[in-house]
């Protein structure tokens, strides 16, 4: 059974004619009742993939709201690992690129004559 109310507002009710998820348009969070979370699991996804926040209620009052996790950029990621720097102090290493050779350059110098190590 649906309603379609004003606004675009879409609501869904249970048998019972009790409302269970209202889905509103024009950046209102959709809400959701807290007995229809595990029914709705597919419908809550999609909107939190569409970037929408979700009203959880319980008996009528909002008791929550999901949000969906902050867009980080791949440079803001990289730059939390725990990695991220932990060379920047060594001063043998003020050209990568020069350091990378010169310890390529004793592995060469290593190998036996006309043989592959």
């Amino acid at each position: 059974m649906r309603d379609l109310g004003a606004k675009g507002a879409e609501s869904f009710f249970t048998k019972a004619g009790r409302k269970m998820l209202s889905v509103k348009s024009k950046g209102e969070p959709m809400k959701i009742a807290l007995s229809t979370l595990s029914s709705r699991q597919e419908t809550i996804l999609e909107a939190l993939g569409r970037n929408e926040n979700i009203s959880i209620s319980h008996q009528g009052k909002v008791v929550a709201v999901l949000r969906p996790p902050a867009a980080d950029t791949v440079r803001e990621r990289m730059l939390r690992t725990p990695a991220f720097g932990m060379w920047a102090d060594r001063d043998d290493m003020a050209d990568p690129n020069e350091w990378r050779r010169a310890l390529r350059r004793k592995r060469r110098d290593r190998r036996p004559e006309g043989g592959i190590l």
